[in-house]
């Protein structure tokens, strides 16, 4: 009796079928390790900027972007929004790591907006990404900061 070399079409069906119960198993874990990160990592930059801006404010009785140091790179010159499909290199990045010297890391699925309003003195920032990354499903990071550098508003949406 000759012996061939090799896998008998169902040896190779059971082990693909094998591989595919433990990836549909571990699909999951990824996805919810990969939601804690993104939002660990959103959680981080807010709180960042939310210190860079009372810094900012502190030194400049403003906060970034103003009328007096506008972002000269956006349709508004009071806002700065930097999309995760961004350049490094691109104008609004760098410039709010010269004012604020925060690095904002595009690629990373979060997207950033600060706006400034002059009349009461209010900025408001957010984070978001295009799907949840916090537990209670929501997808970004709102804060508003008043003119003395308080926290009037903080929260998932």
């Amino acid at each position: 009796m000759r012996r061939d070399k090799g896998f008998t079409l169902i040896e190779l069906m059971v082990v693909i079928a094998i591989l595919g119960i433990l990836v549909a198993s571990a699909y999951p874990t990824y996805q919810t390790f990969r939601q804690r990160a993104v939002g660990s990592e959103a959680t981080r930059v807010m709180k960042q900027l939310i210190q860079a801006q009372i810094i900012y404010y502190l030194e400049h009785e403003h906060y970034f972007p103003n009328s007096s140091d506008p972002n000269p790179h956006s349709a508004n010159p009071l806002e700065v929004f930097v999309a995760h499909t961004d350049s490094p290199n691109d104008n609004e990045i760098l410039l709010v790591k010269d004012r604020l010297k925060v690095n904002l890391t595009p690629g990373h699925f979060l997207d950033y907006s600060i706006e400034y309003d002059e009349a009461n003195k209010i900025i408001t920032m957010q984070v978001t990404a295009s799907f949840p990354i916090f537990k209670n499903g929501h997808n970004g990071i709102y804060v508003d900061l008043d003119g003395n550098g308080k926290i009037i508003n903080y929260y998932t949406f």
